[in-house]
């Protein structure tokens, strides 16, 4: 409610009464869908206080194909918002403790499933507002939906069936060497050691892009 009323297209009564409808009926059946995979609720994992928090009302949060690791790149942490707007508690998630968590990654899950519901029932000028912010998310995870992005907005091919797994096993093996800086340093990892992780993992997987792919690549970076 909070980020459409700062764009300028501010939800009517009507859509704030039906999306409040529509948000009560749907985290319900996603929380009794949680609770029978994990047997626990949502509001257990990482120490999430319940209720209907702000997954939505700010960008990050941390999962395993997060290309930066298990935190989220500065100033772009998770904030809880007031009342109704995600699933999963408040404040979405962060850190090493969820960043491999298969709970966590779930609630992910069903937060953008919950989105694209919630996004459906808007205004264009209001869904192109969402469509921003779900933009910002995936840019600010890194990993592969975010060079799939990349990609996608320079007009470059997209990745192959061979590039895909190639890559993939990239970025799982830059998270394994980051949780690895994580344990090591009790959480406080050297920034530089950090960069250099990133910037290798980044080299490699230039590599096995094609020029229009790799060009395209180059650019995000830089900016």
């Amino acid at each position: 409610k909070d980020m459409l009323a700062k764009a300028n297209a501010p939800l009517t009564k009507d859509q704030e009464k039906n999306l409040n409808t529509l948000l009560d009926k749907e985290i319900k059946s996603m929380s009794e869908a949680f609770q029978a995979k994990f047997g626990q609720p949502p509001s257990a994992v990482a120490g999430n206080r319940g209720g209907r928090g702000g997954q939505f009302a700010g960008r990050g949060g941390a999962g395993p194909e997060n290309g930066r690791g298990a935190e989220p790149p500065a100033g772009t942490e998770a904030r809880g918002g007031a009342g109704r707007g995600g699933f999963g508690g408040q404040g979405g998630f962060r850190g090493a403790a969820v960043a491999d968590n298969p709970m966590a990654a779930e609630i992910r899950r069903m937060n953008e499933e919950l989105l694209g519901k919630v996004t459906a029932s808007l205004k264009p000028e209001q869904q192109a507002v969402i469509k921003k912010f779900q933009n910002d998310q995936i840019r600010a995870r890194g990993g592969m939906d975010a060079l799939k992005l990349v990609l996608q907005e320079a007009g470059a091919p997209p990745l192959s069936a061979e590039q895909t797994p190639q890559i993939e096993a990239l970025y799982n093996e830059q998270n394994q060497a980051r949780f690895q800086l994580l344990r090591e340093s009790q959480g406080q990892p050297d920034p530089a050691k950090l960069n250099q992780l990133e910037l290798t993992t980044m080299t490699k997987i230039s590599r096995l892009l094609t020029p229009d792919q790799r060009k395209a690549l180059l650019d995000s970076m830089k900016k």
